[in-house]
């Protein structure tokens, strides 16, 4: 078993760490230094907590594979401290208490992300599962949607990429959202919308009647065809 304690270390040039075995934390490696594994394996270890690594520091796996570690919890790696992926860093293929664990995140903990490359493969279970309307933020850093494919939930949640950020959902699917509501109908046009005014009743019509017409002798000043009486 490696163990880092405090110092910066980088493990690299293709070798592998195997067969480690302890009843406590770390099987393979612990560290609570800042640990850089590249290009090397680390497998076939088992631990209580943390079967391949267990990392209360600074873990960076760039192009590392960590694959069939066991522990009770954090099959692969249990990363209660800073953990950085880059490159075609793989952690799959791990288990705890029989299922899938591949790394381990304690309540607040996130995977940070550094440019993951082809062939990249990490499987994350959280303490805290997601629930509706509450996804976990599981992977920071510099991401893009593509790879939400490179980041597996042991636990069988949905993956998203939302806000620049990886997150785990529940496996319902989200609310569909509120449809607009109808427009109001238009008012029914009045008589005075339309233009055309009511008809004034035969009966509300007032008579005139003609009078005739005197001047200011006192004569009679109606034109002959219009008087009345017999001829003379």
């Amino acid at each position: 078993m490696l163990t880092v304690s405090g110092g910066t270390l980088t493990v690299s040039g293709g070798g592998s760490l195997t067969g480690g075995k302890t009843t406590a934390n770390g099987g393979g490696i612990y560290n609570s230094g800042s640990l850089t594994l590249s290009g090397v394996t680390v497998s076939a270890n088992s631990a209580a907590q943390g079967g391949g690594v267990y990392n209360a520091g600074n873990l960076t796996v760039s192009g590392a594979a960590v694959y069939e570690n066991t522990a009770a919890q954090g099959g692969g790696v249990y990363s209660a401290g800073s953990l950085t992926a880059s490159g075609a860093a793989a952690i799959q293929n791990n288990t705890a208490s029989g299922a899938a664990n591949n790394v381990y995140l304690p309540n607040g903990c996130t995977v940070s992300v550094s440019g993951l490359g082809s062939g990249a493969r990490i499987g994350v279970t959280t303490a805290t599962a997601p629930v509706d309307g509450f996804p976990v933020i599981v992977a920071t850093g510099s991401l893009s949607a593509a790879d939400t494919e490179c980041i597996t939930s042991d636990q069988g949640f949905r993956r998203d990429f939302v806000n620049g950020n990886i997150v785990l959902k529940t496996l319902a699917p989200d609310p569909a959202p509120e449809p607009d509501p109808a427009p109001a109908p238009e008012p029914e046009p009045t008589p005075a919308q339309t233009g055309s005014a009511p008809q004034q009743s035969l009966t509300n019509r007032t008579s005139v009647r003609q009078t005739p017409a005197v001047s200011e002798n006192g004569i009679d000043d109606t034109p002959p065809c219009t008087k009345r009486g017999g001829g003379g």
